[in-house]
């Protein structure tokens, strides 16, 4: 298995670059492995409109979207029907947040944003739900549904910043009562697998802060722009 390799290089050598593999063609086809060696994690916030509350504390971002290696992954992953991979992603977030950290606390509870109906029907399995329950088995705490959408959406990768905006009015709602476990939580972890404004996680996120005011929510994603 990927994750008990100790070398975090040659985890992410392997899952990104795999020479042999039914979703991927050879590793030289993609980035080389000094490029590989040079990327780090990294923090962001949300990119909203002027005058827009945040509700997120930060987001962590594991690694870049932008690169070959990472956008024929989750493709595959979300489109190709290779739920599996999802494993081997939290392993990924896993270890990087091991040795980059950057400031964000560990969690004491993990959701995950919410998926679209649409999609969820079509494909039958949400990614960032099995990697956050993956991540969460791994980092021995709690894993629970705290967000669901309503309705399904346009792709927020196709919309402006505005319309980005508009597209998520009044879609997520909270998926069940706050219990008395929930009041013990201090920080929570939303995982998703892209992040392009955070416009998607900090709406999220606001559904969480009304149902849990004294909690930091920290947004944790595989791969951002």
């Amino acid at each position: 298995m990927l994750f008990l390799q100790s070398n975090w290089w040659d985890l992410l050598i392997s899952l990104f670059a795999p020479r042999e593999s039914k979703w991927s063609t050879n590793w030289n086809q993609y980035l080389d492995e000094v490029t590989l060696r040079s990327s780090k994690p990294r923090i962001k916030l949300p990119d909203l409109e002027k005058n827009s509350v945040i509700y997120l504390n930060k987001i962590w971002v594991a690694t870049d979207y932008s690169s070959k290696i990472m956008t024929d992954l989750i493709w595959q992953t979300k489109r190709g029907g290779q739920w599996a991979i999802a494993n081997e992603m939290a392993d990924l977030i896993k270890i990087t947040y091991d040795k980059f950290p950057l400031g964000i606390p560990s969690p004491s509870l993990i959701t995950w944003a919410p998926a679209d109906p649409a999609r969820l029907s079509q494909r039958g399995y949400h990614l960032p739900e099995l990697i956050a329950v993956k991540l969460a088995s791994e980092m021995n705490t709690k894993t629970q549904e705290l967000v669901t959408k309503n309705r399904s959406t346009k792709a927020q990768g196709e919309l402006s910043r505005q319309e980005r905006l508009n597209n998520l009015s009044k879609v997520f709602a909270p998926a069940g009562s706050i219990n008395k476990q929930n009041l013990k939580v201090r920080t929570v972890w939303i995982v998703d697998d892209i992040v392009t404004t955070g416009t998607t996680l900090n709406e999220v996120a606001k559904v969480i802060k009304k149902q849990m005011p004294w909690a930091r929510i920290y947004a944790v994603v595989l791969a951002g722009n």
